[in-house]
């Protein structure tokens, strides 16, 4: 394009279109991205100007889009890598379509809600100017960091306070063996202090160890996620927003050390300061740990924030993991087994009449038929679990109902799709071949359509008028079908309307293939009959219909197993804390567990002593956790599919159970060696 816009358009950058790419009158231009430049161009600098050929038109290459930019907007452009100015001939449509979404950057000093203020005196003009078409329709400001997160946003607060719950159980259990460490050490504390040593000095010095064992937790930690990383991509997938961009550089380095130093000093304060008070003539005196409080001490509360912190994780696990069990064993209203799909994009330049687009149908599924393996064959507009989904209003001939109140999917289909499906028709007939473009308008709907909006009536022979686009379109229904899942199994079944490709020839489409073949080796065989219809074809979007189901709940994946992994964290730690409070508590009672033996005690008497005592900090631990787990479990609210009541019941009444049986389980091997103390040897130390 040799016009002088193009001084200002970058090679590699982020080039932008000018207003007069937007007339219909000019040449086309596009911008590729980086990958495309150096794929097809080979990073070639004089790419300003050249031609592609797309859809059989001619382009001018104007800019190359960075990478760097294109990862920043991931969400937005995904695996874009060819971008045109919208160019709209607003002759073909009129003031009821409505399509297009607007990104808008407001001016500096412009907050979000006077753009609104703004949008809503445009809307009202518009609804006072053309009442007939726009009156309640507004335009609403978002903004685009929430608009992009809308449906993850609990997810990853869960997840972040998830972490948060593993961090303090693990600075419960740094305290407590800090704790622990100043009672075994406290004659050492004492004497160091009755020769001279300052408050301060213990202190600093007990301090630098607590600061010395965070460091080195944070360090592992540090390992551990950089060498999860590519885990945790695979397990996201695309569903989170830039995860691919997801780095362990400097700077998560700096902030992990920061947050460890930070965690260090904050847990590790108040075991130094208890320490620095020790006194050797008191010590001396009383002939027991000083630092040892009557009845819960410190280190039991501890304790019990641990087991009250990391039971709502293993509550929220298991409601996840059942809720994840539930989401894989959700009927998607069709039989996704042996199903190849892909998209099919036709040239509007080539195929614009309807005919040209019927022609083709036609042919390609012939020869897709006549492929060896080939069971059944299928087309529809808008695949289930794909991106893509078109919405229609609709009301009934006769029927007091607007068009504002009713929406339905509006699926263009061939004969064979139910059959490929396996979607059954519950009333009426299927289409056929002879439901042409000739022929009376039909329609099949849902059964959800059907019993909403039609209850206790029969649908077959009533008229349902489409508002297609500002058109209003009455097709006789002929027949009911299943209820379809569109977007992902954890959706509600989709009213639905269904009309015969060749009344409604559809430039996009999805084929749908039933085979008893390989898959590879179907592609392979019908990209050759593809380019014998049209060369310059070629299908995208291929995938099984069983993978396009497991990407709809790969997000949902991810959660459970992050969560499942901070949940097996939390109880290691938690159970390790609770051994060595035991060990310790034990070391403490030597003496008078060698004196109850000495006086007739049995081993049952000892187990029941050891055990009453983590018993209670249990049972304290989990009043603490069932309370903390209510909080939580309504947060998840909108994570969890399928919960019963006998989910709910396994949920607050089981697993409380199975952890404290674990808990005490866990400290059986130490007060078993408790019911071995030699009397006379625990009496002489």
């Amino acid at each position: 394009m040799q016009s002088e816009s193009n001084v200002s358009r970058s090679v590699l950058g982020t080039p932008s279109f000018i207003e007069e790419d937007e007339k219909l009158t000019n040449e086309k231009v596009v911008i590729v991205s980086e990958s495309f430049w150096k794929k097809y161009f080979a990073s070639d600098k004089n790419i300003i100007g050249k031609k592609l050929i797309l859809n059989q038109q001619s382009y001018t290459v104007i800019g190359v889009l960075s990478s760097k930019f294109q990862q920043k907007a991931y969400f937005l452009f995904k695996d874009a890598e060819i971008w045109e100015p919208l160019v709209l001939d607003t002759s073909k449509f009129n003031r009821e379509v409505r399509f297009l979404n607007v990104l808008a950057k407001l001016k500096k000093g412009i907050t979000l809600n006077k753009a609104q203020a703004e949008l809503d005196t445009i809307s009202s003009n518009i609804a006072v100017q053309y009442p007939e078409t726009n009156q309640g329709w507004k335009s609403r400001a978002l903004p685009l960091h929430e608009e992009i997160i809308k449906d993850l946003k609990t997810s990853l607060l869960f997840l972040m306070l998830s972490a948060v719950f593993v961090l303090l159980i693990a600075s419960f259990n740094i305290s407590n063996l800090l704790l622990v460490r100043a009672i075994t050490k406290q004659k050492e504390t004492a004497l160091r202090a009755a020769l001279g040593e300052t408050k301060k000095n213990l202190i600093t010095r007990l301090l630098t160890e607590s600061l010395l064992l965070a460091i080195f937790g944070g360090l592992l930690g540090f390992l551990l996620a950089t060498l999860s990383k590519e885990l945790l991509i695979d397990l996201a997938g695309d569903k989170i927003p830039r995860i691919y961009e997801l780095t362990f550089d400097y700077r998560i380095f700096v902030f992990t050390i920061f947050l460890s130093c930070i965690t260090g000093i904050l847990f590790g304060i108040f075991p130094a300061i208890r320490a620095s008070k020790t006194n050797l003539i008191t010590l001396i005196k009383e002939g027991e740990d000083v630092l040892v409080s009557k009845g819960i001490s410190i280190k039991d509360l501890l304790s019990i924030f641990q087991i009250g912190f990391t039971l709502p994780l293993l509550i929220s696990v298991f409601l996840l993991i059942v809720s994840f069990i539930n989401i894989q064993k959700t009927d998607p209203g069709f039989d996704p087994s042996q199903i190849l799909s892909f998209r099919v994009s036709l040239p509007n330049l080539v195929y614009e009449e309807n005919y040209k687009r019927e022609a083709f149908y036609t042919t390609v599924l012939e020869r897709t038929q006549s492929i060896p393996g080939v069971l059944s064959v299928g087309v529809i507009n808008d695949l289930p679990f794909s991106p893509w989904s078109t919405n229609l209003q609709f009301t009934f001939e006769g029927y007091q109902t607007t068009y504002n109140n009713n929406l339905a999917e509006y699926r263009v289909v061939n004969p064979e799709y139910f059959k490929t499906m396996k979607i059954p028709v519950l009333q009426g007939r299927s289409f056929t071949n002879l439901d042409t473009m000739n022929s009376p308008q039909i329609a099949i709907i849902s059964s959800k359509l059907a019993k909403q909006f039609l209850p206790n009536e029969n649908p077959i022979g009533k008229k349902i008028i489409l508002n297609f686009f500002g058109k209003q379109i009455s097709k006789e229904i002929i027949g009911v079908v299943g209820d379809i899942r569109h977007e992902s199994l954890q959706s509600e079944f989709g009213a639905t309307v269904y009309v015969p490709y060749p009344q409604q020839p559809t430039r996009n489409f999805f084929l749908v293939i039933r085979a008893s073949t390989d898959q590879y080796t179907l592609l392979s065989k019908f990209k050759k009959e593809l380019w014998l219809i049209d060369k310059n074809l070629s299908p995208t979007d291929i995938k099984s219909m069983n993978d396009r189901i497991v990407e709809s709940f790969k997000e949902a994946g991810f959660r459970t197993a992050l969560l499942l992994a901070f949940s097996i964290l939390s109880i290691f730690i938690t159970l390790t804390g609770l051994y060595g409070v035991t060990s310790h508590f034990i070391l403490q009672k030597k003496k008078e567990i060698g004196i109850r033996i000495a006086l007739g005690a049995t081993s049952v008497n000892i187990l029941e002593m050891v055990l009453t005592k983590v018993f209670i900090l249990s049972i304290l631990g989990i009043l603490l956790g069932i309370f903390v787990a209510i909080i939580l479990v309504k947060l998840m609210s909108t994570l969890v599919f399928g919960i019963t009541t006998t989910t709910n019941f396994y949920m607050f009444i089981i697993i409380p159970i199975i952890f404290l049986v674990t808990n005490l389980l866990v400290i059986m091997f130490p007060a078993w060696l408790a019911t071995k103390i030699d009397p006379i040897t625990s009496l002489r130390s």
